[in-house]
């Protein structure tokens, strides 16, 4: 379970580090997608699921489980969006059943979830890779 404020003061960072960036090049959230590894996944997925979240067109969510932390107000069900969440069947930092269950609360709140487990521990494989290709490449 992350630190409540240093995963907050993350959050905000990231949170302004992509609205900053999407002034920049002068496009919605609607067409970027938000993603992350691990503690990077963690932060994917609370950046889109806050209460204030814009609609991101996705999130990429890796090797991560769905994030809970005190003090940091969650709702999934606020913005429903489209979410890859890929595993590692063999993960003894991020248990399957963590992430599994991370993927049933979004698609229980009206996400459309693509779930992906590959026979690896807490890493990235190229089939992730090319499986994550196609998922961006179908986003409207």
């Amino acid at each position: 379970v992350p630190d409540p404020a240093s995963f907050a003061a993350a959050l905000d960072a990231v949170g302004g580090l992509v609205d900053v960036e999407l002034a920049r090049i002068g496009i919605g959230p609607e067409r970027c997608v938000v993603g992350g590894f691990s503690q990077g996944g963690f932060l994917a997925l609370a950046l889109a699921t806050r209460r204030d979240a814009p609609a991101f067109a996705g999130v990429w969510a890796m090797c991560c489980a769905g994030p809970e932390v005190a003090g940091i107000e969650l709702d999934p069900a606020a913005v429903p969006g489209r979410a890859l969440v890929q595993f590692g069947t063999r993960d003894p930092i991020i248990t399957p059943d963590r992430t599994r269950a991370a993927a049933a609360t979004l698609e229980e709140a009206g996400w459309q979830v693509r779930l992906e487990g590959y026979d690896m521990a807490h890493s990235q494989t190229i089939e992730m890779m090319v499986d994550a290709r196609d998922w961006l490449a179908a986003i409207p």
